[in-house]
């Protein structure tokens, strides 16, 4: 006695009466999705896995003794467990420049608002560049002493001898309050900030020269930081670009800003927090601010602009 290999008849018979034995089939293949199990060839389906083997063939034909070849089975994919893998190895921090090389000008761009500005006043910034002592420099009565927050007119030599108090710092204007950087008095209230008597007391200034630059205090400066780059923003409003100086090396910053329409200047050198790509870093001069981008060398976060001050 043969067995029948034909799907779904399972019956055993003799392969001398094959010819006059009647089988009855499903040519199709089975299929189980989603807890469903039908043939393709007849579509009969049920989710009863003994109702579905006792399903009869929807094809007639004669016994089959041959056993069917079996189809080569997929090739399992190889599934990489992501736990198991070794973490990758950090990457080894760049050895940091020596602070000591070269410093070279980064190009600078200046915007629009700032030329506009620096045109009403270019006669007054070139008189104080060539430090021009004509008739136009000379103390005039009604002149303001020039210290900040002294509010002080020059009415002859006498005046010359009373008091002058004044704000050595300068005036910062942040998330609506207004405060001077030297007593730190803060107010909403932009008359109450002008009213502000100063804190420290001098000689009153009627006139300043290109010498007297030097004693102009600092501005305030702020930074910030994304993947990429750094950003160190100077509050000089009004800077001169001719008389500006932005230097940078890889791991060291100098700037130079004459501001104030040329009546101030801010000199410093920072020693940076990270390294930096020269040759992809630039300075914006706008008529607020002077604004420092600097590409990072390395995707590192910096934790601090300037490693002096820490």
């Amino acid at each position: 006695m043969e067995h029948c290999y034909n799907k779904g008849c399972g019956k055993q018979f003799k392969v001398s009466d094959n010819s006059s034995t009647s089988c009855t089939f499903h040519p199709g293949e089975p299929y189980f999705h989603d807890a469903y199990k039908e043939w393709t060839c007849c579509k009969k389906r049920s989710t009863d896995f003994t109702e579905f083997l006792n399903f009869k063939g929807c094809k007639t034909s004669f016994h089959s003794h041959v056993k069917p070849v079996e189809k080569p089975k997929p090739k399992p994919v190889e599934v990489v467990d992501e736990i198991s893998k070794p973490p990758a190895k950090p990457q080894e921090p760049m050895q940091r420049p020596d602070a000591s090389s070269p410093l070279i000008p980064l190009p600078v761009q200046v915007t629009a608002s700032l030329k506009k500005s620096l045109e009403e006043q270019l006669e007054k910034l070139k008189l104080l560049a060539d430090g021009d002592k004509s008739e136009n420099n000379a103390v005039k009565v009604g002149d303001p002493c020039q210290h900040r927050g002294c509010a002080v007119k020059y009415d002859g030599p006498q005046s010359d001898h009373s008091k002058c108090i004044y704000h050595p710092g300068f005036p910062v204007f942040h998330e609506g309050m207004k405060y001077w950087t030297c007593c730190q008095r803060k107010t909403s209230e932009f008359d109450v900030f002008m009213k502000q008597e100063g804190c420290e007391q001098g000689n009153h200034v009627w006139k300043k020269t290109a010498a007297e630059l030097q004693a102009v205090p600092t501005c305030r400066t702020d930074w910030h930081q994304t993947p990429s780059h750094v950003y160190a923003t100077f509050y000089a409003k009004n800077a001169v670009p001719e008389q500006c100086s932005i230097q940078a090396n890889p791991v060291k910053l100098k700037v130079k800003l004459v501001f104030d329409a040329g009546k101030s200047l801010f000199e410093k050198e920072m020693v940076l927090g990270g390294i930096i790509d020269i040759e992809q870093s630039d300075v914006t001069l706008a008529g607020p601010k002077v604004e420092v981008k600097m590409k990072k060398a390395e995707a590192a976060a910096w934790k601090t602009l300037d490693i002096k001050e820490n």
